[in-house]
């Protein structure tokens, strides 16, 4: 095989990587910018329980939409962790702090030890009411407290990853060239 097509191939395989990220980024971009324009009724939630999944407190809250109920979690724009060193602090969790920031992001400061229940329960206690944003013509499609206003970081990660791939699989098929 000549060095031609080699370099051919690995332009095809890795650009044509790029290019299915970039193109399921651009559809996650877009499914999210419809969801946030379609999310226009508001109905109260109420939090029913809590989902703990990546060691993050988060109320999972309940909301009706003509007689039907609905269940919807409240997502995070990103998770910023903190964890102390050992102290006598952590014997009472004194020191553990959880809070959300003005750009969703919520930071969890802790020691060694750290009750994530309780943490949630501080935020979001259990039967309190929270907003929920939906789409009238699909109740299950909704945001919890809030619209994000940033675009999705997944299918902004899979746009610059499909990128530095086509421009990966320029620079292997001109050096193997």
């Amino acid at each position: 095989m000549s060095n031609v097509n080699v370099s051919l191939l690995i332009f095809l395989a890795i650009g044509g990587t790029g290019l299915f990220f970039i193109i399921a980024g651009f559809l996650i971009l877009l499914f999210e910018k419809s969801k946030k324009k379609n999310c226009t009724a508001i109905a109260e939630g109420i939090v029913v329980k809590y989902s703990f999944s990546n060691n993050t407190p988060a109320p999972i809250v309940e909301y009706e939409v003509e007689g039907i109920k609905y269940r919807k979690k409240r997502y995070f724009r990103g998770v910023v962790r903190k964890t102390k060193q050992l102290s006598f602090k952590d014997l009472d969790q004194q020191n553990n702090s959880v809070y959300i920031d003005e750009k969703d992001v919520i930071h969890i400061n802790s020691g060694v030890i750290m009750n994530l229940r309780k943490a949630a329960e501080r935020m979001y206690p259990m039967g309190s009411a929270l907003t929920v944003f939906y789409n009238p013509k699909k109740p299950k499609q909704a945001y919890v407290e809030k619209i994000p206003s940033k675009s999705s970081l997944l299918g902004i990660i899979y746009v610059w990853a499909g990128l530095g791939n086509i421009v990966l699989s320029i620079i292997i098929s001109m050096l193997v060239r």
